[in-house]
């Protein structure tokens, strides 16, 4: 494999077997010692990642960098059926952040008002999000065409929920953040829901999407100066944890620091 090719591919390890994603429209086999095997399949539309539920599917991901794949979620099988979550024409092309599209068995779509569970082969919507009226999601499939102005429009309005991020599985329920007016935080646990404006007393309110779990934490990054500027502006608790945070950062150009949020 040329070094170009390598920085462009996904690699998928299976067992003995490792898949490779290219942007060359194909999935690649090769063996356990990096040997070529053959092409499995040929694509129609190029797409961004992929994993397989089951033997006989691989599931592929496209986060609307390119305007050329129909879908946001497609199937591949050996007996050609696919299916998965179709792309509104009037956003095609238009570049976001997709977050994570697949964790633990949980897919999310940042534009969508739907969270899925994948088993085998199937896709069974899990959770639908509802908050306060119209979602962005249902507002861009709508139209038939968008320029990049009214996209912009609608992502800045702050009377449509958006950007589903932050997607976590876990024991008995499901952890979630959307944006509305500011973001908010989501658990929801043997059918009851909880819902949250602030993570954590005393530190900044947190708009990002983290970056990364573990199997009882979400891990969210804080810049140093948005750190100072919060200490500077607001009273800080009492508290052991936060006091020997605030004392560890120097200046506002250190590393930023990673918040261990527990899903308990």
């Amino acid at each position: 494999m040329d070094r170009e090719k390598f920085f462009l591919s996904v690699i998928l390890s299976i067992e003995t077997i490792t898949y490779v994603l290219d942007n060359y429209r194909s999935i690649k086999q090769y063996d356990s010692d990096g040997n070529y095997i053959a092409e499995k399949y040929k694509l129609d539309s190029p797409y961004f990642s992929f994993t397989q539920a089951d033997d006989d599917c691989l599931w592929l991901f496209d986060s609307n960098i390119n305007g050329k794949s129909n879908h946001f979620l497609y199937c591949q099988s050996e007996t050609n059926s696919t299916y998965g979550i179709s792309k509104p024409n009037s956003i095609k092309g238009k570049p976001f952040v997709y977050y994570n599209f697949y964790n633990n068995g949980i897919v999310s779509l940042p534009v969508c008002d739907t969270i899925y569970s994948l088993k085998a082969d199937k896709l069974n919507p899990e959770y639908v999000v509802h908050f306060k009226g119209r979602n962005f999601f249902e507002m861009i499939s709508e139209k038939k065409d968008m320029s990049d102005d009214e996209f912009g429009k609608i992502n800045r309005d702050k009377t449509v929920y958006r950007w589903i991020k932050d997607v976590t599985p876990y024991k008995s329920g499901i952890y979630f953040a959307f944006n509305y007016d500011k973001t908010y935080f989501v658990k929801h646990e043997n059918r009851m829901t909880e819902i949250y404006t602030r993570l954590v007393e005393g530190l900044p309110d947190i708009n990002v999407a983290a970056v990364g779990y573990t199997d009882n934490q979400i891990i969210y990054s804080l810049s140093s100066m948005n750190l100072l500027e919060y200490k500077d502006n607001n009273d800080i608790p009492d508290d052991d944890k936060l006091k020997s945070l605030y004392s560890s950062i120097q200046n506002e150009e250190d590393n930023p620091y990673l918040i261990l949020v527990p899903t308990k």
